[in-house]
């Protein structure tokens, strides 16, 4: 018997943690359980793009290197938040079109002057609900979605540069990059040459690494078959 625990801002398990286990559990990155997600090489790249986004380049599981992920005030480019400020900024700037009709509708404002209201009241992150609606005017044609579908994308591709070794698995993880949509494509398109595959469930991806603690030779695909 065997676990792994896989996530963001947990580096050791405390009593009360391991209490809650019937076998003391390995801690990992989450952006170590995404890689695992997507691949059984134990070397690679992940990018995620959820909330926030951020790179990692993960050498034998773990950790060596990463681009981003520095939070919604001082990066997570390309992240479903980010999306969603920049939706709020075309809209608070009355910029014509149905990505601005949607985010108006969205708030529950009547006019552009609303929306600055609205959002200041609201939690930072809560910006992030904004995100389908940029994806959804993409679809529909919307200049203004399509201009922050293609910047974002792009952003998303530069932090997956910075860390990425060409050669070695990458891996797509995150809300935003595993559901359909114009950024997804996007990022898949700008990334072709580093042929991304897209992370499955991160359980199975955490069940796989603490098998592999009991039995290495744990197949990957019994835990996330292609």
């Amino acid at each position: 018997m065997a676990a792994t625990i896989g996530l963001a801002g947990i580096e050791a398990v405390t009593a009360e943690l391991e209490a809650l286990f019937p076998v003391p559990p390995q801690v990992v990155g989450d952006v170590v359980v995404a890689l695992a997600a997507g691949t059984p090489d134990p070397s690679g790249t992940v990018l995620i793009a959820g909330t926030g986004a951020i790179a990692a380049k993960i050498i034998d599981h773990t950790i060596v290197g990463t681009a981003d992920g520095f939070g919604w005030q001082l990066g997570d480019e390309g992240s479903a938040f980010w999306l969603g400020r920049q939706a709020a900024r075309s809209a608070v700037r009355a910029r014509p079109g149905l990505l601005t009709e949607l985010v108006l509708k969205h708030l529950g404002a009547h006019d552009h002057e609303q929306v600055a209201v609205i959002a200041q009241a609201a939690p930072p992150l809560a910006l992030a609900e904004l995100a389908p609606l940029v994806s959804q005017a993409c679809e529909e044609g919307d200049p203004a979605a399509a201009e922050i579908v293609e910047r974002g994308a792009a952003l998303l591709a530069r932090t997956f540069h910075e860390v990425h070794e060409p050669g070695t698995p990458a891996v797509l993880a995150g809300s935003v990059l595993t559901n359909d949509g114009p950024v997804r494509r996007a990022v898949r398109e700008l990334l072709a040459p580093s042929a991304p595959v897209t992370a499955g469930p991160g359980e199975a991806a955490a069940a796989w690494l603490a098998a592999r603690t009991v039995s290495p030779e744990a197949p990957h695909r019994a835990f996330l078959p292609s």
